[in-house]
């Protein structure tokens, strides 16, 4: 990913603010993931969605169960 693509990606989530995101079924069966990728969840502010922006990224680059939010 390169620099714009996570300033891209990152203001994504900042334009959400008060929205519902859900994420794909990325293979991992805990009740959280499931559950948000069925219900999604509400960003509720500036720190959750810089928080849920780098959670994504980290996974994605560590995990093998990848996940992308979208609306």
């Amino acid at each position: 990913m390169t620099e714009e693509e996570y300033k891209e990606r990152r203001q994504w989530f900042l334009d959400r603010i008060g929205k519902r995101v859900f994420r794909q079924s990325n293979g991992c069966g805990c009740s959280t993931c499931e559950r948000i990728t069925k219900e999604g969840l509400i960003i509720s502010d500036e720190s959750h969605a810089i928080y849920i922006h780098d959670a994504e990224c980290i996974n994605n680059a560590e995990s093998e169960h990848k996940f992308t939010y979208k609306d």
